[in-house]
């Protein structure tokens, strides 16, 4: 029955009518659903998920997949998967008449109880970021938390440091990146009052998995993760394999206390110029009241150039200074850059967050939203794999979404004449060249 409707419009009189079909939104995704056939990522969720859905309409493998898609595709809630349920491409891709309902994502990630019931989406992103970092002789651990804040009673979110929502409840998720790649290698979710730096080690084993081995490891963190057995384990790290001692480099902030401060006026100090900045650094042996050893930690004071041509009363008032912890035998100032490189661990959590919804909170329990954590991250991972593999150069460091307005975001329509289909996409897609060429080397990748 044709259900229409005649408008007197700005642009002019117009009858209104739901009845085009196989259209859709996102006539860009082509490329990407050929980049996911590719890498088999269908098959690696098949083989790594030990959780199986019996006689299930939709198994638990595809219903994992349809979640990361939603993901790239930018639903932050699973609510709002409701509005792919009929998505023509998406239907064609996974040969389903229509897509899940979207009560059906959450009773699927409610069947991960333990924390047994997620190795499989660690074994599958290691599948996944080996594409990329098996080529690499150098490897980067960048170690960092994040505050996700809830507005309900999830399991596990308490009342612990939130700045941006103080006496709010949240959870406390630790993310480990590789800081050259920009993927992420590990995922935890934890309750709202774990500290920092809590579950670190057990996170720095399961990261360094995704590591080749003939990668040298440098690792970076901020001043909550440094404690004696945090470092003492990248010291005295060996290879898992062979036994043999292969010490990680590491540097991570302090705090600051004013003991090291007065250590560091004993000694004399390294003036470098960065712009308008006087950096200066110095060295100091120091052993904190639980460390097992000394440890070299540099000292770094900066200020703005121009105070010191103003008069003041004591130089000491115009420097800022910062504690670093290493088992590097570079110069200070270098051990400062490299530190600080680490300042971009804050753009890919917030790529996550925003880009992804990895700070939504889709349920009431906690290991189901400790799954769909891991799928948000898999989904982050997926971006830059394609932006590495397939992205044409001039758009490899578009955001989510970004990409997601510039090519997947395309109207167009599935016709098919003579059984042939054909995908006509609208005639205002300026960026269709970069957009086929991209799914030409699709087509090229091993």
């Amino acid at each position: 029955m044709n259900n229409y409707n005649t408008f007197q419009t700005s642009i002019g009189s117009i009858s209104i009518e739901p009845t085009l079909e196989h259209a859709t939104s996102y006539g860009g995704i082509v490329p990407l659903l050929d980049y996911l056939e590719k890498i088999k990522i269908k098959r690696l969720l098949e083989a790594s998920l030990s959780l199986k859905k019996q006689n299930g309409t939709f198994p638990l493998s595809d219903v994992s997949l349809a979640l990361i898609l939603g993901r790239l595709l930018g639903l932050e809630r699973i609510s709002h998967f409701e509005d792919i349920e009929e998505e023509t491409l998406l239907k064609r891709f996974f040969k389903w008449g229509k897509l899940p309902d979207y009560t059906t994502y959450y009773n699927d990630l409610k069947r991960f109880k333990s924390e047994e019931d997620l190795t499989g989406f660690e074994v599958t992103n290691q599948a996944l970021t080996e594409r990329v970092l098996v080529d690499q002789d150098r490897a980067i651990l960048d170690f960092d938390s994040t505050v996700n804040t809830v507005y309900g009673n999830q399991q596990g979110a308490e009342v612990g440091y939130n700045s941006h929502n103080p006496g709010k409840k949240s959870l406390h998720p630790l993310l480990v990146f590789e800081g050259i790649s920009r993927l992420c290698l590990f995922a935890e979710l934890r309750n709202g009052k774990a500290y920092t730096s809590d579950g670190m080690v057990e996170a720095a084993i399961e990261a360094l998995k995704h590591i080749p081995p003939h990668a040298s490891i440098m690792a970076r963190f901020d001043k909550g993760f440094p404690n004696d057995r945090h470092l003492s384990f990248f010291e005295e790290y060996r290879d898992p394999d062979t036994g043999i001692s292969k010490e990680i480099l590491y540097v991570g902030k302090l705090k600051l206390y004013k003991s090291l401060v007065k250590k560091g006026l004993e000694k004399n100090w390294c003036r470098v110029y960065e712009g308008t900045k006087i950096i200066e650094w110095t060295e100091i042996d120091h052993r904190a009241q639980t460390w097992s050893r000394s440890r070299r930690v540099i000292l770094i004071r900066m200020a703005e150039a121009s105070d010191f041509e103003e008069p003041y009363l004591s130089e000491e008032f115009l420097w800022e200074y910062q504690a670093i912890v290493t088992n590097m035998t570079d110069s200070g100032d270098e051990i400062w850059r490299f530190y600080n490189h680490r300042a971009c661990m804050e753009n890919y959590i917030k790529e996550a967050k925003n880009g992804f919804g990895a700070d939504q909170v889709s349920g009431e329990e906690f290991y189901a939203n400790f799954a769909d954590l891991w799928l948000k991250m898999i989904a982050y991972n997926i971006h830059i794999l394609f932006c590495k593999e397939v992205c044409v150069q001039a758009y490899s460091s578009f955001t989510i979404s970004r990409f997601r307005r510039t090519f997947w975001e395309i109207p167009a329509i599935l016709v098919t004449h003579a059984r042939q289909w054909k995908l006509k996409m609208s005639n205002t897609f300026t960026r269709f060249d970069s957009w086929l060429k991209m799914l030409q080397r699709i087509h090229q990748l091993e």
